[in-house]
């Protein structure tokens, strides 16, 4: 993915065009595709039905490298996000919508009802999404490592045409040059930027593979951390089990801490989940992964990310013991 590529969110929903509800998706959206590296503007909001398209064929004039759309792909009679979003694609991507609905069925069988479809409109990577922050939280997972590849793709059709026709001299690898020496193209170049692909607080199990949401063809290391939950603590066994509880800030404040560790690690990739409610021993309570280009940066990175969440973000333990009492753990 080139940097500072244009990308925009449409956020799909007759109650929030009016005024009527908040907008909790859209704003979500907008700040991981920043943490892409994507150029991108705050929210398109519009009503359900015809002025999705129009709202689409305004976005698509500028050929963005991606939209993504959230809201209205259900089942009631103004979900038509995507028959409006088809008008304009020219080649689906079913492995997209697949594994959306793939991701979504692990935490509710409702995903099953969303339609949303996903497909390249021009040089446009469009993707629909539900509306429920939920959804799209899981979205983001899913899409974090296949956003920016399929950019590249996509970008590579821009270059080349889509005759499939490839000039030599366009052709990747060496190329006979004029003087009859081979020209060997640039060798790649570490990432200098970083990029938070996901942070999150949970009631539901952790990511089990957080590895391959971060790792990108730049990425030499990836470390994922899991801090598991044990039947000890500050010298006292006999823990059976644990509640997790949060302020209502601790999700943003989570983000925020993630982010200014990624600004201290330069080229790193990030994910980090924190769980909440009854936890048993052996359970996973947070998982972190970095990837990186070097493995001590990606090291480096993964335990001070462990470090800082643990210091700064508004999350306690209750510890319930074999004997039947507790303590709690974090409060200041």
């Amino acid at each position: 993915m080139r940097k500072y590529d244009a990308a925009y969110v449409l956020v799909v929903s007759s109650s929030v065009a009016r005024g009527d509800a908040t907008d909790t998706t859209g704003p979500e959206l907008a700040e991981w595709l920043r943490g892409l590296g994507f150029a991108t503007p705050d929210p398109v909001r519009v009503s359900d039905g015809h002025a999705v398209a129009e709202a689409l064929e305004r976005i698509l004039r500028d050929a963005p490298a991606v939209v993504i759309t959230t809201g209205g792909t259900g089942l009631t009679p103004d979900d038509v996000t995507p028959e409006m979003t088809a008008r304009f694609i020219e080649r689906r991507v079913p492995g997209i919508e697949q594994a959306l609905i793939a991701q979504g069925l692990e935490h509710t069988p409702h995903a099953a009802l969303s339609r949303g479809i996903a497909g390249v409109a021009g040089s446009t990577l469009v993707i629909n999404l539900p509306g429920s922050r939920s959804a799209v939280r899981d979205a983001m997972v899913t899409l974090a490592p296949v956003v920016p590849h399929a950019c590249d793709q996509i970008a590579d059709v821009r270059t080349h045409g889509r005759g499939g026709e490839e000039s030599a001299l366009d052709a990747p690898g060496s190329v006979e040059a004029s003087g009859g020496a081979p020209a060997q193209s640039a060798p790649a170049q570490p990432a200098t930027t970083s990029a938070v692909v996901a942070t999150r607080i949970t009631r539901d199990p952790c990511l089990t593979d957080a590895a391959s949401t971060v790792v990108t063809p730049e990425c030499g290391a990836v470390v994922e951390f899991s801090g598991v939950i044990r039947n000890h603590d500050s010298g006292r066994g006999g823990v059976v089990g644990l509640d997790y509880t949060c302020h209502p800030d601790a999700e943003k404040v989570l983000a925020q801490v993630v982010g200014e560790v990624a600004q201290a690690h330069p080229g790193t990739r990030i994910v980090c989940e924190h769980r909440v409610g009854s936890l048993q021993v052996g359970d996973v309570a947070i998982v972190v992964a970095v990837a990186a280009a070097h493995r001590k940066a990606a090291f480096d990175c993964c335990e001070d990310v462990v470090n800082q969440v643990k210091a700064r973000v508004p999350i306690w333990k209750q510890q319930h013991y074999d004997t039947g009492g507790h303590d709690w753990v974090g409060l200041q």
